[in-house]
């Protein structure tokens, strides 16, 4: 109940990505048709990433997000004291008995991820800053302001008031804020029927809405492979920046070697 008040209390989440004031370089619009962008990491990375987490006291998931960190901040370059946050998600697996799920499933959930106003002068500061905001995710029920509002939508009157409170509002540049991350997990591939026996698998996020060029990086292992891949829509330079945010993910993994 204490936490379901202090929710009702808390801003939306979307509005403190509204506000972030970081986001990578690309136009305010988007057209066309969509495009996506794979990229599988060199062999022998993710070996690398278990073990620097494990010497770190860290997750697998704290590595690859601290990655992200800090290859949209090289592209975004944003003005000092900006607030960091980014959304990602949070894998409920864990909360299940055995910790697998039986079939392909969404058990992860949406949460805002805010390491303060600085990056870190090294790879090893901002793994360890992510690592303390993603515990503070885990330890209340993440995006718990979003279902209570979700909730409180069953209302007509309060449908009403915050559509007005909504039209009242500036409205946000379309694809503000640093593109989210989401690590998906792993896939068997030995569960997937594709007619030939298949070694390597990726999952990807939706397209966005035509006119909208926001954009996710997705993160999916598959055995030892690991599979980056962004679906957007084709704007401009657009793949040229996207190119440029997956060679700096890579070359911020390489610090764990």
């Amino acid at each position: 109940l204490a936490e379901i008040r202090r929710a009702l209390q808390s801003p939306p989440p979307f509005r403190f990505l509204e506000t972030s004031g970081w986001s990578l370089p690309q136009p305010a619009e988007g057209s066309g048709p969509g495009i996506l962008v794979a990229r599988e990491l060199p062999a022998g990375r993710l070996e690398t990433v278990r073990a620097y987490a494990k010497a770190h006291g860290v997750t697998v998931n704290d590595v690859f997000l601290a990655a992200h960190y800090r290859a949209v901040y090289r592209l975004a370059q944003p003005p000092a004291g900006t607030p960091l946050t980014l959304m990602t998600h949070v894998n409920h697996r864990r909360r299940l008995p055995d910790r697998q799920a039986g079939a392909i499933a969404n058990l992860a959930q949406p949460a805002l991820v805010n390491i303060g106003t600085e990056l870190g002068a090294t790879f090893d500061d901002t793994v360890a800053l992510v690592h303390a905001a993603m515990e503070r995710v885990k330890q209340e029920p993440p995006m718990l302001a979003m279902l209570v509002l979700g909730a409180k939508m069953r209302s007509p009157l309060f449908r009403r008031r915050l559509q007005r409170k909504m039209a009242a509002r500036p409205r946000p540049r379309r694809g503000a804020g640093a593109p989210p991350f989401n690590n998906i997990g792993q896939i068997d591939p030995t569960r997937l029927s594709l007619g030939v026996p298949a070694t390597n698998a990726y999952l990807t996020a939706c397209l966005s809405r035509a006119q909208d060029p926001s954009i996710q990086l997705v993160l999916t292992t598959c055995g030892e492979h690991v599979n980056l891949v962004i679906v957007t829509r084709k704007i401009g330079n657009n793949r040229e920046i996207l190119d440029m945010l997956l060679d700096a993910f890579e070359q911020e993994l390489a610090a764990t070697a």
